[in-house]
């Protein structure tokens, strides 16, 4: 991933505190999208819950209201 989207193919800089420098700064990004992937699935599966929790309240008031009348 980190030659491919990254810039690791080739160093755009010389010397080994600015070829450091850009590792440094792709496995950041790397580990930026990987945090965003997480929370995003976390965030979309408490969505879910939420939804599905909400749809068992109508039904169940649908049905506590037929039952009373």
């Amino acid at each position: 991933d980190a030659k491919q989207h990254h810039g690791h193919r080739y160093a755009r800089y010389r010397g080994l505190a600015n070829v450091q420098m850009q590792c440094f700064l792709a496995a950041m990004a790397q580990n930026i999208k990987k945090i965003a992937l997480v929370v995003w699935a976390f965030l979309s599966y408490l969505w879910r819950q939420f939804c599905l929790f909400e749809a068992w309240v109508k039904q169940s008031e649908k049905i506590t209201a037929c039952s009373v009348i």
